[in-house]
């Protein structure tokens, strides 16, 4: 998944919202993909749920890999995603003629878009950014050591939003990840001004 680039503009894509989505092939999906939140009726008739064909009054149109194959697709290649299955449903995006589940949604989703772009400064390079901190191993079992040019805050946020984990560190330190269950984060770095985002994965 690119993002858009030409003389003008550069357009980095920082999170994907699948809302009853899918991919027609799933090696589309790379390391390199930014994190993905997605909805699906697990009874989806029109965009498969898992695969199958995509239907338009009937009439099969393009064979899709639905949101439970892209969301295992992506935590097997280390792509943040997360599921959220309407189970027994036979409708497509029913979860928007709920009221209180289309609430649900559109808030998770707003936090979730939220935290993936404001939670990265756009005016720091890559070459500054390598610079300012490196950490290491990624995947973590049992804890990651930190190396910052300064003082600086680690915070562990689930996909939700939801902090899991804060810790100061002082040029370097240990982060203990073994009360943090395991799965796929967002891991935020701050140092002085300069707040960045990376993805890790604890084992």
């Amino acid at each position: 998944i690119y993002g858009i680039t030409d003389s003008d503009t550069s357009i980095k894509i920082r999170g994907v919202l699948s809302y009853s989505g899918g991919l027609h092939d799933e090696s589309w999906l790379d390391a390199s993909d930014p994190p993905i939140i997605s909805y699906h009726d697990d009874g989806d008739g029109i965009v498969p749920y898992k695969d199958g064909f995509a239907t338009i009054f009937g009439k099969n149109i393009i064979f899709i890999n639905g949101s439970y194959i892209m969301d295992s697709v992506a935590n097997d290649v280390g792509v943040l995603s997360e599921l959220n299955t309407v189970e027994g449903s036979l409708g497509h995006v029913s979860y928007f003629l709920m009221p209180s589940k289309a609430t649900e949604v559109i808030d998770k989703s707003a936090l979730f878009m939220y935290n993936m772009i404001c939670g990265e400064t756009s005016d720091v390079e890559e070459s500054e950014e390598i610079k300012l901190y490196s950490f290491g191993p990624n995947p973590c079992q049992n804890s990651i050591v930190f190396h910052l040019n300064g003082i600086g805050t680690i915070e562990i946020f689930d996909l939700t939003g939801r902090s899991v984990l804060k810790q100061n560190i002082s040029n370097s330190g240990v982060v203990n990840f073994t009360q943090v269950a395991s799965g796929h984060y967002l891991m935020q770095i701050r140092i002085g001004e300069t707040l960045l985002t990376e993805k890790v994965i604890k084992n």
